[in-house]
């Protein structure tokens, strides 16, 4: 009794939590639920495959076993449509056929060092127009660039010539292109003696070739506790802030890009979207894991999906891809774009 029930009742409570994302988007318990829907959605469907199975092999005869399991069944097709829908209403599909004007790939580096070979050989094959790294501590980095004998290393090997350091020393932004214009947002953390919690919305002006872009470089706090969630709360309504400010003084196309500690499937991802009028894409479509948990072979199981772009209708995506493992927990997001030209 106990090994056909167990089981059911694991998948359903599965099941429950998928859905609580979309039925309490405002609660930080719930919101954290839209990281592992893919997860979740698996282990739901076990649990129906198991119930089906247990049912018509006659183990499990009684109608309560078979309520369960066709309760579970329609929970899955519920998740997985509501899942569907927030996809399909977010992403934009790539025009592969027509020809870029703008390379940009961002990464979380998590402290990896930037002349590192496995990092560098990857961006020479790139060769990206815009470079946006998350988590530089450039306190580090300076240390280990003298070690190298270098005192700066814009304008060598893959890095473009043109830099802006946060002024927490996490945030980087390297262009080929001219950059005009630099404003630094900071987003307090809760406790102000929380050195950690402390981040910042950099926003730059690019002159490119095809004309002035706006581009915002992100990196809110990783919702790991109440409070940790609120933070990043306050730190997407800044930025909604100042994307709709800027918006409104300059007709420049808005970029923004980063490490966004915001699961796609996220109501607060999607409500941004929609009140700054922006638009995203993903690898082939489907939101694919950015961040992953302990081993790069496992990312397909132990991963999560934070690393976005989002870009106004003055682009057109022609290219979104992942990179491989350069040795940092995050996938490089490669995103090619052409600019509309009316």
């Amino acid at each position: 009794m106990i090994f056909g029930w167990a089981p059911l009742l694991g998948a359903l409570t599965f099941c429950a939590l998928g859905l609580s994302t979309y039925a309490a988007p405002d609660y930080w318990f719930s919101d954290n639920m839209s990281f592992f829907l893919r997860q979740l959605g698996f282990g739901a469907l076990c649990g129906v495959i198991w119930g089906c199975i247990l049912i018509f092999s006659r183990w499990m005869k009684g109608r309560l076993f078979k309520g369960v399991t066709l309760t579970l069944a329609g929970g899955l097709v519920l998740l997985t449509l509501m899942t569907t829908v927030r996809t399909m209403a977010l992403s934009e599909d790539p025009n592969s056929a027509e020809t870029p004007d703008l390379k940009l790939i961002s990464i979380n580096l998590e402290r990896l060092y930037l002349n590192d070979k496995t990092l560098t050989d990857y961006l020479v094959a790139q060769n990206a127009d815009i470079l946006l790294f998350q988590e530089t501590f450039w306190w580090q980095q300076d240390r280990l660039l003298a070690l190298d004998g270098l005192t700066e290393i814009a304008g060598l090997g893959p890095y473009p010539e043109h830099l802006v350091r946060g002024e927490l020393g996490q945030t980087s932004i390297f262009s080929k292109f001219p950059i005009t214009n630099v404003e630094y947002i900071e987003v307090p953390a809760s406790d102000v003696r929380n050195l950690t919690g402390y981040r910042e919305i950099v926003i730059v002006d690019i002159e490119t070739p095809q004309g002035p872009i706006q581009l915002f470089a992100v990196h809110p706090n990783s919702p790991r506790s109440p409070t940790r969630w609120q933070e990043r709360q306050n730190y997407l309504d800044l930025l909604t802030d100042a994307v709709r400010r800027r918006q409104q003084a300059s007709d420049s196309p808005v970029i923004i890009m980063g490490d966004w500690n915001t699961s796609p499937w996220s109501w607060h991802f999607f409500t941004l979207l929609d009140e700054t009028g922006l638009n995203t894409a993903f690898p082939n479509g489907i939101p694919q894991t950015t961040r992953f948990f302990y081993d790069y072979r496992l990312h397909w199981i132990l991963g999560a999906i934070v690393d976005h772009v989002a870009v106004s209708d003055d682009f057109q995506f022609t290219d979104v891809s992942l990179g491989p493992d350069v040795g940092t927990d995050h996938l490089p997001l490669e995103v090619e774009l052409q600019r509309i030209v009316e």
